[in-house]
């Protein structure tokens, strides 16, 4: 009986794992031939995919320079494979950069362009493999959490969030992290089993880190999943038949990081030969400091501003006003860019570093209350609770931390297309958590003994004060780094005119710009300036709660991207002074009220935001 039911299991996993991929396949590869035109995915980036059809090289030749971008796409119908293999080698290419960013997918589409002909409808089959791959891994994800197949198969049209796959699936690009991300999370599941053995763990071990290396070949930020994996194998339910967990669980994470490692080694020759190297995440995480993302993730800031406006040359123009050097674009390869962005990175992260970590929990929240079946963040709370007092608390620990380590990268730079494996992962986390819940208090119901609330009261008690005294220190850093910016911006040699300062500094591209403001002369006493950049705009305001002060604009090279700045109350403008910026000794910022920024930096307030996020 146990053999028939065990053979119906695996043939009922088998045709809907079958079915639920062929499903996504055809479907998506027929959309995407039908509406070929309506997927973004940086089709005129792929230009070492059109080398390697035509040579069987990434490496970027000049002929492809010439090549006409149609609707955001190269022109493939103008491609001449001859005139290509003909032209010399570029040392230096964006296109080199591009694929060596993204070395699985761009290889892929060269190797099926020339299997399939080189034209963008041929890509189909790709498209179709990763949607099917995605509901594949989440049919997995929940089977491997110990979900009974029948309620699996039952619960396919709630597992699989098909609206939300249909809008993302276009943007390629971004969709095509979900399926390695949700397949190295299925594998996840294996570590909370306790019938399964070592021999099953180390396979799982292996795969997880073969698909997160194949999937950073799609998209860089899959490796966000390692992390996940190496929790799970920390926080797994010890094997029944083992007598050294922990040396299992060490083995676990050895053979991952090592796998991992050697797969990366040997994609790196599907690389080009390009001796520099495009160093794309910087720039990325310089960008997540725009506006846009503070309020995408419901914390907005009060009396200071990193990046008005989420665009690409902005950021260039505040890395480049960071440091004393001249640093080109990143698409450039210039090594001084890296160095920038990260070193404003950190910069900036020091003026606010109580506001990034409360923005965790209220991007949580956001995504939450936006995306998911269960809303407030409090009832994830209470259900992991439970699970942990039922004596499940491995696994409501490792959920609690996919959760927390999902959201924390996903702040990086906070928006939907970042995060589409945590908005489709919610109903896998459900499953996880039910699949401990339900019969723990199944039994607890016919044995009826009382919950240990124990572990979770010290949980709760331990998490409690490690994140209010977290957040304490970050608030008394927060106002010695905004109190000490402050007092260094006005200790600046400032003159009243911008000829004075551009004739003190003849070559200086950038300039700090200080207004004495008085809100209480302004039309009902408020102050209000905006700034305007490649066609978007942003207003700040300062209110008469501070009476009479400063307030600083960060004015970049113009070459980069002339930012204009337009104050909507003339009459609030007392005094205007210029000062030195670029030399590298200030981070630059877009905005800056400091008596704003210090009375919005307070540790009750940061509590009671991280309390709100919290429903």
């Amino acid at each position: 009986m146990d053999l028939n039911r065990s053979a119906l299991r695996r043939t009922v996993d088998m045709f809907a794992a079958l079915g639920l991929f062929l499903l996504g396949f055809l479907y998506f590869g027929a959309d995407y031939r039908a509406r070929e035109q309506d997927y973004h995915f940086y089709q005129k980036y792929l230009g070492s995919a059109v080398s390697i059809y035509c040579t069987g090289s990434p490496d970027v030749r000049d002929y492809l320079i010439s090549i006409k971008v149609v609707r955001e796409r190269l022109d493939l119908a103008a491609v001449d494979c001859a005139a290509l293999a003909a032209s010399p080698r570029l040392a230096k290419s964006m296109f080199n950069g591009w694929h060596d960013s993204h070395v699985v997918f761009s290889t892929l589409t060269g190797h099926m362009w020339r299997w399939w002909g080189l034209s963008w409808q041929a890509l189909w089959p790709m498209i179709g493999m990763v949607a099917g791959l995605t509901f594949l891994a989440l049919y997995a994800a929940a089977r491997s959490f110990g979900l009974p197949w029948y309620w699996a198969v039952a619960g396919i049209p709630i597992l699989i969030p098909w609206s939300g796959i249909a809008d993302s699936v276009p943007f390629f690009r971004d969709f095509s992290k979900v399926p390695f991300i949700l397949a190295a999370f299925a594998l996840c599941g294996v570590f909370f089993r306790a019938q399964n053995g070592l021999r099953a763990r180390l396979a799982a071990s292996a795969g997880i880190a073969v698909i997160v290396a194949i999937g950073v070949g799609f998209r860089q930020d899959v490796v966000v999943i390692l992390p996940v994996a190496l929790a799970a194998m920390a926080l797994a339910e010890p094997p029944l038949a083992s007598r050294a967990p922990r040396l299992t669980a060490a083995a676990t994470m050895a053979l991952t990081l090592g796998v991992y490692v050697a797969m990366t080694i040997a994609m790196a020759g599907l690389k080009t030969t390009e001796p520099l190297k495009y160093e794309g995440m910087p720039h990325f995480m310089v960008q997540g400091f725009a506006d846009e993302f503070w309020e995408a993730a419901g914390l907005p800031l009060r009396g200071l501003s990193f990046v008005a406006l989420y665009t690409d040359f902005l950021p260039w123009a505040f890395v480049d006003a960071n440091d004393a050097r001249v640093i080109d674009y990143v698409l450039s390869y210039d090594p001084a860019y890296r160095e920038s962005a990260v070193a404003l990175w950190f910069r900036w992260a020091a003026l606010a570093p109580a506001d990034m970590l409360v923005r965790i929990l209220t991007a949580l929240s956001a995504i939450a209350h936006m995306f998911w079946h269960v809303k407030w963040p409090v009832l994830w709370l209470a259900l992991l609770l439970l699970l942990a007092a039922v004596g499940g608390w491995r696994r409501a620990t490792f959920v609690g931390a996919t959760m927390a380590i999902l959201v924390a990268v996903g702040t990086l730079q906070f928006g939907a297309r970042h995060v589409l494996h945590l908005i489709f992962l919610d109903r896998v986390l459900l499953a996880a958590i039910a699949v401990g819940l339900v019969p723990a208090l199944l039994s607890l119901w016919r044995r009826r003994p009382a919950p240990d609330w124990k572990p979770p009261a010290i949980a709760v008690a331990l998490l409690t004060v490690t994140i209010a005294s977290t957040v304490a220190v970050a608030t008394q850093l927060q106002s010695r780094g905004l109190a000490d910016f402050s007092a260094r911006l006005e200790a600046l040699p400032w003159v009243p005119t911008e000829a004075e300062h551009r004739q003190r500094a003849p070559e200086a591209r950038e300039a700090w710009l200080r207004l004495e403001v008085d809100p209480a002369m302004c039309p009902g006493g408020r102050f209000s300036i905006k700034a305007d950049a490649e066609g978007l705009s942003r207003s700040y305001t300062a209110d008469g709660a501070g009476g009479r002060r400063f307030v600083y604009l960060a004015v970049t090279d113009p070459a980069i991207v002339p930012v204009s700045f337009t104050v909507e109350s003339e009459s609030c403008v007392v005094a205007r002074h210029w000062g030195p910026l670029g030399d590298g000794s200030l981070a630059p910022v877009q905005f800056f009220d400091p008596r704003a920024a210090l009375a919005g930096n307070r540790l009750l307030d940061h509590l009671a935001r991280a309390v709100g996020a919290l429903f």
